[in-house]
């Protein structure tokens, strides 16, 4: 498949132009360009934009959609997990403060493992999301927040918690773990990737605990992403 990718991409003089160019960051816009050509809502003549925007938002909120009726179908109390209040959002907010602290403080690190991710984190933000509005941009990050949690909090740590004969510090701490490591292994991009995820779904899933509501985890997972990208993007538009 890789190489069917780049040869049907890698004739293109344009494409070869732009890489010659602009140099890895549109090569690797052209192979995923090649990677979307097989999904349905993906165009093969231009980098998709507007329509990945549309395949992500129905990807999120289709992870949402069914772990929502497979907690309600378990008899999970997805109903008073979503229950909203004032509270629930007035901790999302403080919640988020941490992780983008942490980001920050990690995005200024000169370790070298973070290097890769700061290059991903930088391709999405400028290459793949670069065109976004604000608006679309947080559309999509609410759709993040709301389907990731509702699968991740709700539907695996809760129903984990919430089964049969399960208590215990013992079964929460498994829960936890379990749960965020389901979290990270969804965002498996690399290995130093992979234990930073863990480590915020550890965070999000003591939240979801200690709250006993997912609007906080929903609202602070959500305003995390949109600043990331957002912050990213304009720091590269300064440079």
């Amino acid at each position: 498949m890789a190489l069917r990718t780049v040869a049907r991409f890698g004739d293109h003089a344009e494409h070869r132009e732009a890489v010659v160019r602009h140099g890895p960051a549109c090569a690797a816009r052209i192979r995923l360009r090649g990677i979307f050509n097989g999904v349905p809502f993906m165009s093969e003549n231009r980098f998709p934009s507007r329509r990945f925007f549309v395949f992500g938002l129905l990807l999120e909120s289709g992870m949402g959609l069914v772990a929502l009726f497979l907690g309600l179908l378990l008899g999970l109390p997805m109903r008073e997990w979503l229950q909203p209040d004032g509270m629930s959002v007035v901790i999302g907010l403080y919640a988020t403060l941490p992780i983008i602290l942490g980001y920050l403080a990690l995005d200024s690190s000169r370790w070298k493992p973070l290097a890769g991710i700061r290059k991903i984190v930088r391709f999405f933000s400028t290459e793949l999301l670069g065109d976004y509005s604000p608006g679309t941009l947080a559309i999509l990050c609410v759709a993040a927040g709301m389907g990731e949690e509702l699968l991740f909090r709700g539907l695996i740590l809760g129903g984990i918690l919430t089964c049969d004969g399960l208590t215990g510090s013992a079964t929460l701490w498994t829960a936890l773990l379990l749960s965020a490591t389901c979290f990270a292994l969804a965002h498996a991009i690399t290995k130093t990737y992979v234990v930073l995820t863990f480590v915020i779904g550890m965070y999000f899933g003591l939240l979801f605990l200690w709250t006993d509501s997912l609007w906080p985890v929903m609202i602070a997972h959500a305003l995390y992403d949109f600043f990331v990208f957002w912050f990213v993007r304009k720091a590269e538009s300064v440079q």
